[in-house]
């Protein structure tokens, strides 16, 4: 039974009083108005109740307080295809058509069913046997239990506004268990979740959490609490990997590198724990820590002389901060710490010239004077019409591309013309993963504007930087 909200009742009372008075006065036209007005109202409250469906875990888990969690097991459904009729038809619909979906499943299946998102859905199911402990059957039931609801969800018709639909769905699910570390249906539902989560992953319809997973979902789980405690600790600290004019080797600039430095002696590199963090919702925040020790260190090596004035300093964010970055907190920052605004520049991945939102940051961000870089040019084909869109300054050429001691001269002539044709366009060109002596002798012989890499030094935190740029404010020509 629907439970309307305080608004529909103060609206009926209001209602009635006229009708009422009408009635009195014998005001037929008023009496009907009304009644529209009435019957307005229902409509309006019978369809925002709908959305009222969404619940939180907690309140899935309070439905669930008093069972014995054991006997049950969650399936976390998501429906895959309504982002794409709310981005090309209208928002609502999809609320539409995952109502449909919740009440078909509940219909169907008469299980615990609840709106988790717009998107997303949380079906319990009770073991046949509540005492049964063979972990085979037990996954086979779920694995049963799965595929019926998959099915049901791809091959129902939903109508909406007369018009059909269909869901595309995937599931995971999830039972507590011989595992000693999921013991709450709390985690319970964060499990299959998980499950579901790695079902994308693996291009799967669905996946039922095994003991295996179990495992690697509380790994996960602790993960994130390390990572939050990590936050809690300012443990995120940019390291430093110079960059070098490609004669005189005079370290022109640095990159800023994300790395976690762990309980003060383990190091992290941000591709071991970014994926993490995007899910976390925590890696703006971290990115922000950065780019303000960045620029804290930046400007602490202007003032003790450490550096010139031209000194440029590369920052390397993710694309999601940059989509979420204000270019007005942005420009306070660099005047609180007195930086040029023409020594800083921003490194982009390819992948990232992909996305329309990054596209239009980089404009804002060019428009008040920010330089950018792009790195990682392995398909220059995919992206050539994202570089005519932006105003790209350097292009970097990765590891992967300088031919080592053992490319053949093929490698070899790819990579001179790849540079030739940069220049030629108007970029400044930089050799990344210089390694050997040889790399940096066919890198100078190609005419790139820098070079970078560990033949010269790994990335250094901020301590071992500024010995380093103390030590080899002329150069480092003479080790070479």
């Amino acid at each position: 039974m629907k439970k309307f909200s305080a608004t529909f009742y103060f609206g009926l009372l209001g209602l009635s009083i006229l009708i009422i008075q009408s009635i009195i006065s014998e005001n037929i036209i008023v009496v009907l108005l009304s009644l529209v007005g009435f019957a307005l109202i229902l409509i309006y409250q019978y369809e925002q109740q709908d959305v009222k469906l969404v619940v939180s875990k907690a309140k899935i888990v309070k439905h669930f307080k008093r069972k014995v969690s054991t006997h049950y097991f969650v399936m976390f459904i998501e429906i895959k295809n309504l982002p794409m009729y709310s981005q090309f038809f209208d928002l609502k619909l999809t609320d539409s058509i995952a109502q449909n979906i919740y009440r078909s499943l509940k219909d169907t299946f008469e299980l615990p069913t609840f709106l988790y998102a717009v998107n997303q859905l949380v079906v319990v199911g009770k073991f046949s046997s509540p005492e049964m402990t063979d972990e085979t059957k037990r996954y086979e039931e779920q694995e049963t239990m799965i595929r019926k609801i998959y099915k049901h969800i791809a091959k129902t018709e939903f109508e909406v506004h007369g018009s059909t639909y269909y869901g595309d769905c995937v599931v995971g699910a999830a039972t507590i268990g011989d595992s000693q570390h999921i013991k709450s249906f709390d985690q319970l539902v964060s499990l299959a979740q998980f499950a579901m989560m790695q079902a994308k992953i693996n291009h799967q319809h669905y996946i039922v959490a095994d003991d295996r997973m179990r495992i690697i979902y509380n790994d996960t789980r602790l993960f994130y609490q390390t990572l939050e405690k990590g936050l809690d600790l300012d443990e995120f600290e940019p390291h430093f990997l110079p960059i070098l004019s490609k004669d005189e080797l005079q370290i022109i600039g640095v990159e800023s590198l994300l790395r976690w430095e762990q309980n003060g002696y383990r190091v992290i590199e941000a591709n071991k724990f970014k994926d993490i963090a995007y899910e976390k919702n925590v890696m703006y925040e971290i990115d922000q820590r950065i780019i303000r020790k960045t620029f804290e260190q930046y400007a602490y090596w202007q003032k003790q002389n450490l550096v010139p004035k031209s000194f440029k300093i590369v920052l390397n964010i993710s694309s999601r901060a940059l989509i979420s970055m204000k270019k007005e907190d942005l420009l306070n920052l660099i005047d609180s710490y007195n930086i040029d605004l023409k020594n800083i520049e921003f490194d982009i991945s390819e992948q990232s010239l992909q996305d329309e939102r990054v596209i239009k940051a980089i404009k804002n961000l060019e428009d008040i004077g920010f330089r950018f870089s792009v790195d990682t040019i392995d398909a220059i084909h995919n992206i050539f019409d994202s570089l005519l869109d932006v105003d790209i300054k350097t292009i970097k050429l990765n590891a992967k591309m300088l031919p080592n001691k053992y490319s053949g001269k093929t490698k070899q002539a790819f990579y001179k013309q790849f540079v030739r044709i940069a220049r030629h366009f108007g970029y400044e060109v930089m050799s990344k993963g210089v390694e050997t002596k040889q790399q940096l002798a066919f890198a100078r012989s190609c005419h790139v504007d820098y070079v970078q890499g560990y033949y010269f030094t790994p990335p250094l935190n901020k301590t071992l930087i500024y010995e380093y740029l103390y030590k080899y404010q002329d150069g480092i020509e003479h080790l070479f």
